[in-house]
């Protein structure tokens, strides 16, 4: 194609996973392709395939950019607050829709893509356990800061992410059902019943 021009390899493959996020972003992860793609980062297809092995590879790789950065951001929240207390609300606060819902939408693709995309299911699988890693780490925390009394940390960090989860795709995929604020208030009350609070 006319307008390609000469990048590192390194720098190619960042850039084909940046056309790759745009395009997703925009059409979604099942409308998108290697044609809508490769058109977006200006290259042909065969191009795209000496990078990526085959287009499960490429889209794998533009849900792991975006997801890893979610869930490194909540990280980072986490690490600026000092109480687990402040941990726990914080990351039931982040992980509402009226603030990333583009993104969210990107898990629900991932997940409904899964059973056709073994790399993309790898990838949903690793971040979606990081996700309850996290939630885990702050209830143990929690516990042996005296701030909470939680029997199972394990147990209650996947019952958290799997409603918060849950509700989120109410609001994304649904226009009636739960608000926002709804799926907030809701979501803040099973932390503090999963953490003796309630």
């Amino acid at each position: 194609m006319s307008n390609q021009v000469h990048m590192t390899a390194s720098d190619r493959r960042e850039a084909l996973i940046a056309a790759a996020v745009r395009t997703i972003r925009t059409n979604g992860m099942l409308e998108s392709s290697t044609r809508t793609v490769s058109a977006e980062a200006g290259v042909s297809t065969g191009l795209m395939h000496h990078y990526f092995d085959s287009y499960d590879d490429l889209m794998a790789a533009a849900f792991e950019r975006v997801a890893a950065e979610d869930l490194q951001r909540a990280r980072d929240l986490v690490d600026g607050l000092e109480t687990a207390t402040e941990q726990l609300d914080a990351i039931v606060s982040e992980f509402q829709p009226a603030r990333d819902a583009w993104q969210f939408q990107w898990w629900m693709d991932a997940w409904s893509s899964s059973p056709r995309h073994p790399a993309v299911r790898d990838i949903a699988a690793k971040l979606n356990s990081g996700w309850q890693g996290l939630l885990e780490q702050i209830l143990r925390d929690g516990n042996d800061s005296g701030e909470f009394v939680c029997a199972d940390p394990r147990a209650s960090a996947w019952r958290l992410l799997a409603l918060l989860d849950g509700l989120t795709i109410q609001v994304v995929a649904q226009t009636d059902g739960p608000g926002r604020e709804d799926v907030e208030r809701w979501s803040h009350h099973l932390a503090r019943v999963e953490t003796g609070r309630a």
